[in-house]
């Protein structure tokens, strides 16, 4: 399996090994003795989710006040309300304390530096890989017993991890078990796990397909589709799914 993101890209190995290459966190790729050069990661410039060079000022708007929603962690419909709180303590990602120390962790500092040569990832050396999916800057791994590891940028909650710090390294999506496909899109992502349909990161273009009022999700949320519908794969665009 291969996968390709904007920036980076990663394969799984017939022997179910993750390597990745490209613009990778500092962290991994202070162990590599390929030549360096570092950029800043943060939140994926606007201009990208309004489509380059083209103006809309509704869609302009729109995604301003998204962002500034979000990192300020004002956004209603991503505050840490009781289903959030309670799925998160159900499948033990966190504390309330921790939570709570994560709310505006979209300003944080994090780098990238060019990785020229594939790397494993270390953080998945006892996981078997099975699959793998690349969006604007994060990766998405499912393994033969079908969990879900993430890692990347975190600025909208694509991780699926219940909060929006950038990780370096790989971590499982505990809200999700028996996934038999995923794809990772710009700054959102979707899995199907036992016949079901899940979202999660940013919706403020109607890419999780849960109506206009929801901008974002930070865990993994079921999306309604027609009752008869059999799910046999997703595909996630920049912003866009199916």
């Amino acid at each position: 399996k291969v996968a390709a993101g904007a920036q980076h890209s990663a394969c799984v190995t017939a022997s179910g090994r993750v390597y990745e290459f490209g613009l990778l966190s500092s962290r991994v790729a202070e162990r590599s003795t390929a030549q360096e050069s570092s950029t800043r990661a943060g939140a994926a410039p606007a201009e990208e989710l309004r489509g380059g060079r083209r103006r809309d000022a509704v869609l302009d708007r729109i995604v301003r006040e998204s962002e500034e929603r979000w990192l300020v962690a004002e956004d209603e419909a991503e505050a840490w309300d009781e289903r959030d709180a309670a799925l998160l303590a159900r499948a033990g990602v966190m504390s309330a304390a921790e939570r709570a120390a994560t709310l505006g962790m979209a300003r944080m500092d994090f780098r990238r530096v060019a990785v020229r040569a594939p790397r494993v990832a270390a953080s998945l050396a006892r996981e078997i890989a099975r699959d793998v999916s690349c969006g604007y800057a994060h990766t998405l791994v499912r393994t033969e017993a079908g969990a879900v590891f993430a890692s990347g940028y975190n600025d909208r909650g694509q991780l699926g991890l219940g909060h929006r710090v950038t990780l370096d390294c790989f971590e499982r999506v505990r809200a999700l078990e028996g996934v038999s496909r995923l794809a990772a899109g710009g700054q959102h992502s979707l899995a199907i796990a036992a016949g079901a349909l899940f979202c999660w990161g940013q919706g403020v273009l109607g890419q999780l397909g849960l109506g206009r009022r929801v901008t974002g999700r930070l865990l993994p949320v079921a999306v309604e589709v027609a009752a008869a519908a059999e799910l046999v794969g997703c595909a996630a665009g920049a912003n866009h799914s199916l």
